[in-house]
């Protein structure tokens, strides 16, 4: 399903992310979205650091991760709604 399409209720899609194999049963029909459709950029942050205390690029790896997972939930939660107010 890497090019994405339409998948059926009940029919097994072989999908792989992170390099692992998955196997994904979908209960309803519906359509899978290759990544590089949804849009959206890149973002690169580049902190300067220089004179911080030691430990101090983990502490902002986690900060950073941590924003990122939340914006990543909202932005499913976000979508999950507009789906169940969008007539079909």
């Amino acid at each position: 399903m890497a090019e994405g399409g339409s998948v059926d209720p009940g029919k097994i899609y072989g999908i792989a992310e992170a390099g692992e194999a998955e196997w994904f049963t979908p209960r309803t029909s519906g359509t899978v979205t290759p990544a590089h459709k949804m849009g959206g950029s890149e973002i690169h942050i580049n902190v300067d650091a220089r004179g911080a205390d030691i430990g101090v690029e983990g502490r902002v790896r986690s900060l950073l991760a941590g924003a990122h997972n939340s914006a990543v939930v909202t932005a499913i939660q976000t979508n999950a709604e507009r789906a169940k107010r969008t007539p079909k």
